[in-house]
């Protein structure tokens, strides 16, 4: 009779776990809601700005992005185009190079 009595109590106890284990999940996930639902105005005034921000992307201006020379090691090159090659002259010490 005892081990009948045990394994009941271990079957409780197994159950107790798994009840404490949801309760605690439920705690945490009320929390989570109560959190963002006291900062829904930030979240809601992020979307208008992404909005905003979409409308304007033909006012972005596209940066070209500098070559390091390679003889020099200090300057860039300034990109030119002749018969759709481009070549690039260094803007400290005029050294050309086929860039594309």
């Amino acid at each position: 009779m005892g081990k009948t009595k045990n394994k009941n109590r271990d079957e409780i106890e197994f159950y107790r776990g798994i009840i404490r284990d949801l309760e605690k999940q439920v705690r945490t996930l009320n929390k989570e809601l109560q959190y963002y639902k006291k900062r829904n105005h930030i979240f809601d005034s992020t979307k208008q700005d992404e909005e905003i921000s979409r409308d304007s992307e033909d006012t972005i201006i596209k940066l070209q992005k500098k070559v390091p020379c390679d003889d020099c090691g200090k300057g860039h090159y300034e990109e030119f185009e002749i018969l759709d090659k481009v070549y690039g002259t260094c803007n400290v010490c005029d050294h050309r190079k086929k860039l594309k």
